[in-house]
């Protein structure tokens, strides 16, 4: 049932959406052949008012659609730049994940591959080159949904196509294939873990740089949450190394020291070529009320919660001895830049507690990897008294009450 469902002349609106919907799928269809900035163009424009009015899509309405969008978008050389951004637009709703729902199609990453390496790495890219506006967000979130549907074997591909990057001696190569290794490298069950072993050897090559520790977090954090089940075992010969880098990165003052590995600048180093052109943040999903110090913070909670096994585990003893570690740092009168990532570490590790429950209520009982209730009451019990006491500070109550809210 939608909001649909509710209005006046409701059954109406459905079989005239109905009877609107095989137009719209023909004019795409027939556009792509060549027609984009007419008949393509103007029935994207009717797609995208079917979609705000919250109708829906039917699966093989929607895989042909989505087949030749993106032939259009990533392999057209002669396209033009806003058509570009408002056919990808599209095609990000379409492929936007819904539960129970899987589209039967396959997408090739290597087109995508040279759109994004032009737009944000290319040598010809100087500041004073037009670029339609927010083309290359575009084309980031159009790669974000697009990578569950790359073709078998396009991880190991993306992988070797990536590793001659990763040059510790050349800063620039460095970090493009961190980027794009993170950004299309497809997450699922039956992911491979060899690559979790190259990222630890890797890590320390660039130290007290923001975006090079998100980039890893976030690919680690979400290659955990989608493999956890199946290759949980595996994930415990990386928990203390891992542990070690989320301390890093809250990055809590000991003694009377006032350096931070994290500054005050929130952005990103260009290489002496000229790229990357946009801040490598580009690459993940940012709020606006997070700092990338803060969203590091946050897929380090969402890490921790998918490590965690059954029954206890080395995860969730280092997660006590974490919680212990930084209790004198959420006393009311020990504020400080500190306040804020210990905060939002308490308020995404109830936010992924109540994700990773949610996602297991259909498991049964007694399943391997399904936290049970004992787990759970543990879980509360480390965190409450942290967000209790910051309740009373003078900092960061909004966040404290957001857990006391999931608790």
């Amino acid at each position: 049932m939608t909001a649909n469902d509710w209005l006046p002349c409701a059954e109406e609106g459905r079989a005239e959406a109905a009877r609107y919907l095989p137009g719209i799928v023909k004019g795409i269809l027939d556009g792509a052949a060549g027609d984009w900035q007419r008949m393509m163009r103007k029935s994207v424009h009717g797609l995208k008012r079917y979609l705000d009015l919250k109708y829906t899509v039917p699966l093989a309405d929607k895989a042909q659609l989505v087949t030749a969008m993106f032939r259009v978008v990533t392999e057209e050389p002669t396209l033009d730049q806003h058509l570009q951004k408002l056919f990808a637009q599209q095609l990000i709703r379409l492929l936007k994940r819904k539960p129970n729902e899987k589209l039967e199609i396959q997408l090739e990453w290597k087109p995508l591959f040279r759109i994004i390496d032009m737009l944000f790495f290319g040598k010809a890219r100087i500041p004073q080159t037009p670029l339609c506006p927010y083309l290359g967000y575009y084309f980031v979130c159009l790669a974000r949904v697009a990578r569950y549907y790359f073709a078998p074997g396009a991880g190991y591909e993306i992988t070797l196509q990536m590793r001659p990057f990763l040059c510790a001696q050349h800063t620039g190569s460095l970090l493009k294939g961190q980027v794009l290794w993170t950004l299309l490298l497809p997450r699922g069950p039956d992911s491979d873990l060899h690559m979790v072993r190259e990222i630890m050897s890797m890590w320390g090559w660039v130290v007290a740089y923001a975006d090079w520790d998100l980039h890893w977090m976030v690919l680690l954090a979400s290659l955990c949450r989608h493999t956890y089940r199946t290759l949980g075992p595996q994930w415990e010969e990386f928990v203390p190394e891992l542990f070690s880098h989320v301390l890093h990165i809250i990055d809590l003052p000991v003694g009377a020291s006032k350096i931070h590995i994290y500054g005050n600048m929130d952005n990103s180093v260009a290489s002496p070529e000229g790229s990357p052109f946009f801040s490598l943040a580009s690459f993940v999903h940012l709020t606006d009320s997070r700092t990338k110090v803060l969203q590091m913070v946050h897929k380090a909670a969402k890490l921790i919660i998918y490590l965690l096994r059954p029954g206890g585990g080395v995860a969730f003893t280092m997660l006590a001895r974490i919680v212990k570690a930084v209790e004198s740092y959420l006393h009311p009168s020990n504020g400080g830049y500190w306040t804020y990532r210990l905060s939002q570490m308490l308020a995404s590790l109830c936010e992924y507690v109540t994700e990773r429950v949610r996602s297991e209520c259909g498991l049964p009982e007694g399943d391997a990897n399904k936290l049970t209730g004992q787990d759970i009451n543990d879980i509360a019990e480390l965190i409450l008294p942290l967000a209790l006491q910051g309740l009373y500070s003078k900092s960061g109550i909004h966040v404290c009450v957001g857990v006391f809210v999931c608790l």
